[in-house]
């Protein structure tokens, strides 16, 4: 991977089999990636870059300001998302581990000893059960819209991606994370793969496909990009 220092700042380049420049910033650590074609010249990315400066400080500037995040540590009173509502958490101390909607609250149940990473990991497999079972409904009504389907979806927990999608392969893979957003979220991400094995990359045709199947696409990946 190629680097340049342009306005102070480091910009990560990656030669790719694609026809245009695409430019990223990653809210986690605000890396700023530049993807490019591979016979693309040092001085033509240079210039990209230069034209980007504005979007590009405004951005950094807005995940520096962002606060850090806060160590949960799954005990009564912290705050649990789901499904884009924040509900406030309980801790019932029992012999089993479960974990339950009850109105605005999720009462956990774990046991006495517990640790705060053992009643993170109850949690966890709470979410990949409830994302689980949306997935196994929203993919077919999603599948049916876009006209092509998935031969396996995965769910793991990623840093940069909400999803990826193996062209060869057809299997999907959807973030964990995307269970704390709003349904329309997760509904946005499984259609956006789905494209990918109408259109490999992100061109036009792509797009076009996206105003086709989701016309509000853009205002949900601006909330997506605006979250944590």
């Amino acid at each position: 991977m190629e680097k340049l220092i342009i306005n102070d700042i480091e910009i990560e380049i990656s030669k790719k089999k694609i026809k245009n420049l695409y430019l990223s910033i990653k809210a986690s650590d605000g890396r700023v990636c530049v993807s490019a074609p591979l016979a693309m010249s040092e001085e033509r990315i240079e210039l990209f870059v230069k034209s980007k400066s504005i979007w590009i400080a405004k951005k950094l500037d807005r995940i520096r300001k962002q606060p850090a995040p806060v160590e949960c540590s799954y005990l009564s009173g912290d705050c649990i998302p789901f499904w884009g509502k924040e509900y406030n958490l309980e801790l019932v101390y029992s012999h089993k581990n479960m974990v339950q909607v009850d109105g605005n609250k999720i009462i956990l149940q774990a046991r006495e000893t517990s640790t705060a990473r053992h009643r993170e990991n109850i949690i966890n497999s709470w979410y990949r059960t409830q994302m689980r079972a949306e997935i196994d409904i929203l993919s077919k009504a999603c599948q049916d819209k876009v006209g092509v389907s998935a031969a396996e979806w995965g769910i793991k927990t990623m840093k940069t991606r909400w999803g990826t999608c193996n062209i060869s392969k057809r299997k999907i893979w959807l973030n964990l994370l995307l269970v704390k957003k709003s349904v329309d979220c997760l509904e946005y991400v499984i259609i956006h793969e789905l494209v990918h094995l109408l259109e490999r990359n992100h061109t036009k045709r792509f797009y076009s496909f996206l105003d086709k199947f989701i016309p509000h696409w853009r205002k949900i990946k601006s909330t997506l990009n605006n979250l944590t």
